[in-house]
């Protein structure tokens, strides 16, 4: 039976990894690893909810508690990573001045996201820079009821 891609990538990996430890002390001339031909990663397959699917986990999500409801409601509406969400603080939610004409509709909110979640090697949860170690600027859209 022959081995998965994933499989195959992970030997792969450590291979290379003992032939270039091999080459830097010398023991070999060239890493023979780097002649193989190592499958292409999987693509990604992500089925995301459907819209009533999100919409029904966002009502249920407000029906246990409204600051769940909103974090949910965030979640689904910014695209954030885990970590950039998990990471997020009151401080970071911008809400926009009500508009003068009562008939004009209103800005949505903004959320700024700086900083991300993540677990040091003591188990402690820490803050870090962003992924890509820039802030965005995420419009919230108007919730409807």
């Amino acid at each position: 039976m022959p081995l998965a891609d994933n499989s195959i990538l992970a030997i792969h990996w450590i291979l290379s990894g003992a032939f270039d430890r091999g080459v830097n002390w010398n023991w070999i001339g060239k890493n023979p690893i780097e002649q193989a031909d190592k499958p292409s990663m999987p693509k990604p397959d992500p089925q995301p909810p459907t819209a009533a699917e999100t919409a029904q986990l966002i009502n249920g999500a407000y029906a246990i508690d409204d600051d769940w409801g909103e974090f949910i409601f965030a979640k689904a509406t910014t695209g954030n990573r885990r970590s950039e969400h998990f990471a997020l603080q009151w401080r970071h939610f911008e809400d926009p001045p009500p508009p003068v004409d009562p008939d004009e509709e209103p800005e949505p909110a903004v959320v700024v996201v700086r900083q991300a979640l993540y677990k040091a090697d003591d188990g402690s949860l820490c803050l870090k820079d962003t992924k890509t170690t820039s802030s965005a600027r995420r419009s919230l859209t108007t919730r409807r009821d």
